[in-house]
């Protein structure tokens, strides 16, 4: 009933199965517990000792025989609790981390004819698209014509979108 429940708080199917049979069950052994869970035996063993490392079950020895029991599920949010707060830990420096690879933007900004050429040169550099602000007036401006013309067969070539 509760096993998908228990199975996104981190048990395992069988250790989900376990735990709500303990529920159940209260106090018993692991013949009572792998028919109430339906778990094989030899499985309930493992799964049992999961449980105890997790906190989420304690055993004890009566008259030479184990028993286990379900310790209050208050203990999941705990576990849950403890899991944010170790990925709280952490997440700063994995996000520093997926920053470095992000893209940066840049700007640039260029005086003169000189300096548009330069910035031009740039473009077919990176192969990338560009963007541009404010440089209409370029296109027009006679000194450039002959470089301009360069640029744009070299761009085509190249296959740079501006």
């Amino acid at each position: 009933m509760y096993q998908e429940i228990l199975q996104k708080t981190g048990l395992s199917l069988n250790e989900s199965k376990i735990y709500e049979a303990l529920l159940y069950l209260g106090e018993a052994n692991t013949n009572k517990i792998s028919v109430k869970s339906k778990v094989h035996r030899r499985n309930v063993y493992d799964s049992l000792n999961k449980l105890i490392e997790k906190g989420l079950a304690s055993e004890t020895f009566i008259k030479g025989e184990r028993f286990f029991k379900a310790i209050n599920p208050e203990r999941l949010k705990e576990m849950i609790k403890e899991r944010e707060e170790a990925l709280d830990s952490f997440l700063p420096d994995m996000k520093r981390l997926y920053q470095s690879l992000e893209p940066k933007a840049e700007a640039y900004m260029f005086r003169g004819v000189e300096g548009i050429k330069t910035y031009l040169q740039l473009i077919l550099e990176q192969k990338k698209p560009v963007h541009f602000i404010g440089a209409k007036a370029m296109w027009l401006d006679p000194r450039l014509k002959h470089y301009l013309t360069h640029f744009e067969k070299q761009r085509k070539a190249i296959g740079t979108q501006v």
